[in-house]
C-alpha cells in the first residue's frame, strides 16, 4: 500500500492533465459537425494516452483514477446541461 502513495505524481501534473484533458473536450466539441452529437476524433484520448506513456507505471493508477474522475464528472455535467436547455 504504501508504494502506491510513494508513486503519486505531484498535483500540480494532476491538475495540469485535468486542464488539457477538459480543453481537449471542448475542443473535440469544437469539431463536431453538428452540435451535441458525439464526434469521431477524441483528443482528450491521445492526452490520456500520452500521459501513461510518459510516466512510470507504477503511477498509473493515479493518472487512471484522474482519467475516471475527469469523465465521469464531465458526463454527468453535460447530461444536466442539456436537460436544463430542453434538448
Amino acid at each position: 500500500m504504501l508504494s502506491v502513495w510513494s508513486n503519486r505524481p505531484q498535483f500540480l501534473h494532476l491538475g495540469l492533465f485535468v486542464v488539457a484533458y477538459v480543453m481537449g473536450c471542448g475542443f473535440a466539441q469544437v469539431l463536431a459537425i453538428v452540435p451535441g452529437i458525439t464526434v469521431s476524433i477524441w483528443p482528450p484520448a491521445g492526452v490520456f494516452v500520452a500521459t501513461l506513456i510518459l510516466t512510470s507505471t507504477n503511477s498509473w493508477p493515479w493518472w487512471i483514477l484522474a482519467f475516471v474522475c475527469v469523465d465521469q464528472g464531465l458526463i454527468g455535467f453535460s447530461k444536466s446541461f442539456v436537460s436544463r436547455s430542453g434538448h
